[in-house]
């Protein structure tokens, strides 16, 4: 079971990328170099993430994508859901009238607290953690950022 898909792995590696130069414009193509993302799903992602409020798009000659907003600002729920929609650890917790055993299952009331455990956590972690995180392991240098 995989929780987070490949496009939302996506996501977070060119919002580190931004996040290391915040006040620095990228392309769309040096992003996909710098964090190894191909090329194709980095456009897409980039234009979910502007649609989300995440990045902010200069058109132009010197053009490209910067961050909407502090690294601080920016939370993993946010990221998750402007890629994925919805976190959600089961269907049935997505809204009322989704499930028809609602109200009667035991398993919705645990996998309820699961979610908001897993929802406070993501709400709380924010790209200024992760940034923290990988500038300290000096292991996981992106390749190709100068």
């Amino acid at each position: 079971m995989t929780l987070l898909r490949q496009d939302t792995d996506y996501a977070m590696r060119i919002l580190v990328v931004m996040a290391q130069r915040k006040d620095q414009t990228r392309t769309a193509s040096e992003l996909a170099r710098i964090s190894n993302v191909p090329l194709p799903y980095s456009h897409k992602i980039l234009k979910r993430m502007q649609k989300a409020g995440l990045l902010v798009c200069k058109r132009g000659a010197t053009g490209g994508f910067r961050l909407a907003m502090e690294p601080k600002e920016i939370t993993l729920a946010q990221v998750i859901e402007a890629i994925q929609g919805p976190v959600a650890v089961s269907r049935c917790l997505l809204g009322e009238g989704i499930c028809p055993r609602q109200g009667e299952c035991r398993i919705s009331a645990k996998l309820s607290e699961l979610q908001a455990e897993l929802l406070r956590l993501l709400r709380e972690t924010t790209l200024l953690d992760v940034l923290g995180e990988f500038e300290k392991d000096s292991c996981n240098q992106l390749k190709g950022d100068k």
